[in-house]
């Protein structure tokens, strides 16, 4: 009688190992799935991400049983990166943010001014335009009631201008001629100048390029010159060269002005 007791328990132990083994397992799903009960009807993809204090997303999660699905689980937001990292005082510099559950309607702030510009490209990118500002200060995203900061994310300063080449580096004195300027540290509101005249439609695509039109021009080799808002300015020194443009030619007569032929000679 006690062996067959002896024999029930351990057939009731293997089982109900089993049967947690088998429970544990289910658990070991794809990356980002979550399971909410111990059966396959209650596995769900997720509506939500768990992070741990660094910002590193917990894989596998699994739920007591009183979890309340009717809650705002949502995670908070996160500032990953910063680019670039720096720019003039005045501001106007874009600058891509990048992070984690952005949403429309966020708020960027550099320091404690807010930025300009602000567009949400994603739940992970922002673009935006820095305030004015000084030191080397936090960047802040806003969205909702959730926060989060960047510590020592941007510095403002003083940044050198470069201009490394203008394309084409040649045009006619009459002006007209698309530019593209390259080079480093350009800001938006940035102004252009060949020679002592100032280019038309400059546009700062970006901290590294610029398009505009050339101004009329004396022939000869000319400096290109970018200058920022505040006054920060790069030259590329005879970056241009203004040239006569060659005269086309001129037809002022034609003679004779008939000609008789013999159509046999075409026969």
């Amino acid at each position: 009688m006690k062996n067959m007791k002896r024999k029930k328990y351990l057939s009731l132990m293997v089982l109900v190992f089993f049967c947690l083994s088998t429970f544990v397992q289910g658990f070991a799903l794809a990356d980002d799935t979550c399971v909410f009960g111990n059966t396959e009807s209650d596995e769900v993809k997720p509506n939500i991400v768990l992070l741990l204090e660094n910002g590193i997303e917990m894989r596998h999660v699994t739920w007591h049983s009183n979890f309340d699905n009717t809650k705002d689980y949502l995670s908070g937001v996160i500032v990953s990166d910063v680019s670039p990292a720096n720019g003039p005082l005045a501001g106007a510099t874009e600058v891509t943010v990048t992070g984690k559950n952005f949403a429309d309607g966020a708020i960027v702030k550099f320091g404690d001014n807010a930025a300009t510009n602000v567009v949400v490209v994603s739940d992970t990118e922002i673009v935006c335009r820095t305030p004015a500002g000084s030191g080397t200060v936090a960047v802040t995203v806003t969205v909702g009631d959730k926060s989060a900061s960047k510590a020592d994310a941007f510095v403002y300063g003083t940044m050198p201008v470069t201009v490394t080449t203008v394309d084409p580096a040649s045009g006619t004195t009459a002006g007209g001629t698309s530019v593209t300027i390259t080079g480093t540290n350009f800001a938006y509101g940035a102004t252009v100048k060949f020679g002592s005249a100032s280019a038309t439609n400059v546009t700062v695509v970006s901290d590294t390029q610029i398009t505009c039109t050339s101004p009329a021009g004396a022939a000869g080799a000319v400096d290109v010159t970018v200058t920022n808002s505040d006054s920060t300015s790069g030259q590329k020194t005879g970056g241009f060269t203004y040239v006569t443009p060659t005269n086309p030619p001129n037809v002022s007569s034609i003679s004779p002005t008939a000609a008789w032929y013999d159509q046999d000679d075409y026969r």
